[in-house]
């Protein structure tokens, strides 16, 4: 029952993970090479779960990851949210709130960014910027 109410707040938090912020952020210039915000956060911005694939994916439809700077991540769905701490690298981040912690990988796939959650048996969200 404790792992059935772990997956799903794990998942009610993922789809609520939105970012709002710069157009630019994470897109690809013509030069070929990502800009970053003045934060330093490629990732600054709302981003919205457009494609899921993996266990419970369609409930994570419409959620939205929303980073701020380079420390806040809020996960956001309708009226429900919950904010939390990042730490981002590269190819990674990771969404610590409420005594959880929940890492991700990530990668842009021309203006989408396609994240995979793991340990999570398959989790992967594909993104559109807000």
């Amino acid at each position: 029952m404790k792992k059935l109410i772990f997956i799903l707040t794990i998942s009610a938090g993922t789809i609520a993970f939105t970012a709002c912020g710069n157009k630019t952020a994470g897109e690809e210039t013509s030069a070929g090479t990502e800009e970053k915000t003045a934060s330093g956060n490629k990732l600054e911005g709302t981003w919205e779960i457009v494609k899921t694939e993996g266990p419970l994916a369609e409930m994570n439809k419409g959620t939205q990851y929303v980073f701020e700077g380079t420390d806040k991540l809020t996960m956001q769905q309708g009226s429900f949210k919950n904010p939390g701490k990042t730490a981002i690298t590269d190819t990674s981040f990771t969404w610590e709130a409420n005594g959880m912690k929940m890492d991700y990988t990530y990668k842009m796939e021309g203006s989408q960014l396609v994240v995979e959650v793991v340990n999570s048996g398959g989790q992967k969200f594909w993104m559109d910027k807000k």
